[in-house]
């Protein structure tokens, strides 16, 4: 492993997606963030590793059920859903859902690794094993986490025109691969990288992915995700552009703002999921409860 990586604060966009109905189809507009609920490994504030379902802020662009609502009750989320794969039934443009945190390992693969033209690689195409990335948004005054993705290996290049070489699942091709490639012609043939997470079973200095979250029980727990502060390294008014990814930094460096970042969110009573599932709807198609509707908590 290289003895230096790299620190990325990297904004998305923050607001909540507003499902109409208890059923959410793919994604044909803009980006948005999830509440969802689905089973997983995490651990807790003593590092022991816990399994069951849990609650997570995160990107999820497929379809989901809507299984409980909330009165607004700002900086809480106010929609719960239980994402799932199917076989997309929309015509034309579709988004893809960057970072993935589904499965063994999450992936990082596209999203501002080319400049606002299209034209030119950036920086987030060369990142090294062991580099942290910081995937978030600037709510009010804050910088609030939703995914910590470490890299682990580089899997490979691909255009969203050619990327069958690449070994993934069929949810992750589907949902992240093929859906970039329903958009413009002119960006078939760009070039993107794939990059796999760290995890506790195959770390990076110690270090691993994960998204903050709750265990899941009856009573339907909420939060609003976590503010981060990193002086020097995260800048809460960076609501748009990466940062970070070019500047190398001493390994000791990362590994200290990643144990920052991991208390900071332990602090908050949140806990850390390393592994999510994700439903198939092709080979499970049992119904959901119906959807709830919880009183303001």
């Amino acid at each position: 492993m290289t003895e230096q990586a790299y620190i990325v604060q990297f904004p998305h966009p923050g607001p909540e997606h507003q499902p109409k109905g208890q059923e959410m189809p793919w994604n044909t507009g803009d980006h948005r963030r999830k509440f969802m609920v689905t089973p997983g490994r995490y651990r807790d504030e003593h590092g022991g590793q816990q399994g069951g379902k849990v609650v997570f802020w995160g990107e999820w662009e497929g379809p989901s059920r809507v299984v409980r609502k909330w009165p607004p009750n700002d900086p809480l989320p106010r929609f719960l859903h239980e994402p799932h794969f199917d076989t997309p039934r929309v015509v034309g443009f579709r988004q893809n859902t960057d970072p993935w945190v589904f499965g063994e390992r999450f992936r990082y693969s596209n999203c501002k690794q080319r400049t606002n033209r299209g034209m030119t690689a950036t920086a987030m195409q060369r990142l090294t094993t062991g580099s942290l990335i910081l995937f978030g948004s600037t709510i009010g005054a804050s910088f609030v986490l939703d995914t910590v993705l470490v890299v682990g290996e580089r899997l490979g290049s691909f255009t969203p025109a050619h990327f069958d070489d690449l070994e993934v699942d069929e949810a992750f091709r589907v949902a992240t691969l093929k859906s970039l490639s329903t958009g413009p012609p002119e960006e078939m043939n760009m070039t993107f990288t794939l990059f796999a997470g760290a995890t506790p079973a195959d770390p990076a200095e110690g270090m691993f992915s994960f998204v903050p979250c709750l265990p899941y029980d009856s009573d339907g727990p909420r939060f609003p995700r976590p503010t981060i502060e990193l002086p020097g390294i995260v800048n809460p008014q960076s609501s748009r552009s990466t940062s970070g990814s070019t500047r190398r930094r001493p390994l000791g460096e990362v590994t200290s703002a990643w144990q920052a970042v991991v208390s900071q969110v332990i602090e908050q009573d949140l806990l850390l999921a390393t592994y999510l599932e994700l439903a198939d709807r092709r080979v499970r198609s049992a119904p959901s409860d119906a959807i709830s509707t919880a009183e303001e908590q």
